[in-house]
C-alpha cells in the first residue's frame, strides 16, 4: 500500500512542494532518487502483482472457486494488492478448513 501510495503520489513530487521536501529530507539519496526509483520501479511491480493475481487464480479454481464471482473477486483483489501474504492467508484458510473437514471424519 505504501508503494502504490507512492506511485500516485508522483505528480505531486516536485521541487518546491512539501512531499518534494520531505523525501528530500526522508530518502536515502533525496527526492530526485526517489523519484527515480518510484518511477523505475511502478511497472515491474504492477507487472508482478498482476502475474501474482493470474496465477492465484488457478489456485483458486483448484480448490473450486468459480471465476468472476463474488468469492473470486475478493480473493484476486486481495491478491493483487497484498502479493505473496494473499497466497499464505488463503494456504491458511485451506489448511484450515481441510483439518476441520478431516477431524470429522472416523477412521
Amino acid at each position: 500500500m505504501l508503494f502504490a501510495a507512492c506511485c500516485a503520489g508522483l505528480p505531486w513530487t516536485e521541487p518546491g512542494t512539501r512531499v518534494w521536501r520531505a523525501a528530500d529530507a526522508l530518502f536515502p539519496g533525496g527526492a530526485p532518487l526517489y523519484r527515480r526509483l518510484v518511477r523505475a520501479l511502478c511497472l515491474p511491480v504492477l507487472a508482478l502483482h498482476a502475474a501474482e493475481a493470474c496465477y492465484f487464480d488457478r489456485r483458486l479454481r483448484r480448490h473450486g472457486v468459480d471465476r468472476w464471482s463474488a468469492l473470486w473477486w475478493r480473493w484476486a483483489s486481495s491478491c493483487f494488492v497484498e502479493g505473496v501474504m494473499a497466497f499464505r492467508r488463503f494456504d491458511a484458510v485451506v489448511a484450515r478448513k481441510t483439518a476441520a473437514k478431516d477431524g470429522g471424519k472416523m477412521l
